[in-house]
């Protein structure tokens, strides 16, 4: 979406469109494609366990107003600042040994929980 949703229809029809284009890619790669690392060293499967990490972060941190370390599960000291060099390395560890399977389904999972909350939070507060 190139520029600002005028309504809430228009934001959640974006996210949809931008979300079965996502799954249509992850559920066309094979086992193989799935698990092997870029040259980053993280493979699709990483990055999709890494997004579903982060919607749960939107919706505790952001949308609940939960304490950052509460949300992520980590000590305080771990949150201050929002480092992602700090951040980011935990959720890889945390999901890295995770199957397809299971990630596929977390993240699923979480998109609905979190369309469910978009959908019932007024447009003016998403915006």
């Amino acid at each position: 979406m190139s520029t600002m949703p005028q309504d809430k229809a228009e934001l959640i029809n974006a996210i949809e469109s931008e979300w079965r284009q996502l799954i249509q890619v992850a559920d066309s790669l094979s086992d193989q494609q799935m698990t092997t690392p870029d040259a980053g060293g993280w493979s699709p499967k990483d990055n999709l366990a890494h997004l579903a990490e982060w919607m749960d972060i939107l919706m505790g941190y952001h949308m609940d107003r939960l304490p950052a370390h509460q949300v992520l599960g980590v000590p305080e000291q771990v949150t201050r600042g929002w480092k992602m060099e700090v951040i980011n390395p935990i959720l890889y560890e945390r999901n890295k040994d995770t199957s397809r399977g299971d990630v596929m389904q977390k993240i699923s999972r979480t998109y609905e929980k979190l369309l469910a909350r978009l959908e019932s939070t007024p447009f003016e507060r998403l915006m």
